[in-house]
């Protein structure tokens, strides 16, 4: 299918007018510190995200596995690795991201709620609910609501640490964008299109984004932290899914690409259509081309999905 020219000068006249006023995100990771986990949690609230969100105790890959896990032998419990443990890190509890509400829908209770949130990845998902929705179009409606199936929940990893969020739907008036039903496998194109762009905008502000095609475990929701940094990595598999993903979806590769992880010649070739088709000139090593290509791919396939 051939991108309609009337679409592509929308999406990039839009961009244009929005990139130099988006607030990027760092291009460095937080650190990862091992805590214990009384000093990194404090009182958890025992709801529905703590423990009804999937088990994943491999929550990313080997290669993007964070480099250090919530607690550790002996660190609740007192000895030497509690001794270590540095102060607690600041978590906060919100209600809301960037004014819109937040709700748990997993279980009970049920409806709006409040989650725990590392204060620092609190401006990222801000930030992200700030992109998405500039570049939502207006027969979505206003955004009305955000579900999370979790952000603090006690386990290792990012969302030990307050540094995690797992999407399951961002609700608005006319359209849902729901990975929670399972939208990557829709036989909608329109409804596969926004879970993609979703993905794509939440990758443009943070790392790691884990998707449906990372593993099975993903599939019903989209996991963002901010545990790596943020420039393109071809020997990420999650990273280059992604992109094979958003080529197919968003901009109709063809040949149809293999969502296997590997950056080969057929993805090569895919990708520099695809920034050609968005007018963008370089390759994807390139930090501010790589975040530019997210989203103005994030906005072409909202615009394109309507």
């Amino acid at each position: 299918m051939t991108i309609p020219q009337e679409v592509l000068d929308l999406v990039l006249v839009e961009e244009d007018r929005y990139e130099g006023d988006d607030h990027d995100a760092a291009e460095v990771a937080l650190p990862s510190p091992r805590l214990a986990e009384d000093a990194a949690c404090g009182p958890v609230r025992t709801l529905g995200p703590d423990s009804a969100a999937p088990d994943e105790a491999a929550e990313v890959a080997p290669e993007e596995q964070p480099e250090a896990p919530l607690g550790g032998a002996g660190a609740a419990g007192g000895g030497a690795a509690a001794a270590a443990a540095p102060p607690a890190v600041a978590l906060v509890t919100v209600s809301h991201l960037a004014g819109v509400p937040l709700r748990y829908e997993r279980g009970q209770p049920f409806g709006p709620t409040s989650f725990r949130v590392n204060l620092a990845f609190l401006s990222t998902l801000e930030d992200t609910v700030r992109v998405v929705t500039a570049r939502a179009p207006e027969q979505f409606g206003p955004l009305q609501n955000l579900v999370s199936a979790g952000m603090l929940v006690v386990k290792p990893g990012m969302h030990g640490l307050g540094r995690a969020c797992d999407w399951d739907c961002w609700r608005f008036r006319h359209v849902e964008i729901a990975p929670v039903r399972r939208d990557h496998a829709s036989d909608s194109r329109a409804v596969r299109r926004r879970y993609w762009a979703l993905a794509a905008l939440c990758r443009s502000q943070s790392a790691y984004v884990l998707h449906a095609e990372f593993n099975a475990a993903h599939q019903d929701h989209i996991h963002q932290d901010n545990g790596a940094t943020m420039p393109f990595d071809a020997n990420s598999g999650t990273a280059v899914k992604l992109v094979q993903a958003v080529c197919n979806e968003i901009f109709d590769a063809s040949p149809r690409l293999s969502v296997d992880g590997s950056f080969g010649q057929k993805t090569r070739d895919a990708v520099t259509a695809a920034l050609q088709t968005v007018h963008l000139d370089g390759d994807l090593s390139d930090g501010a081309i790589w975040r530019k290509f997210l989203r103005r791919a994030g906005r072409l396939g909202f615009t394109l999905s309507v």
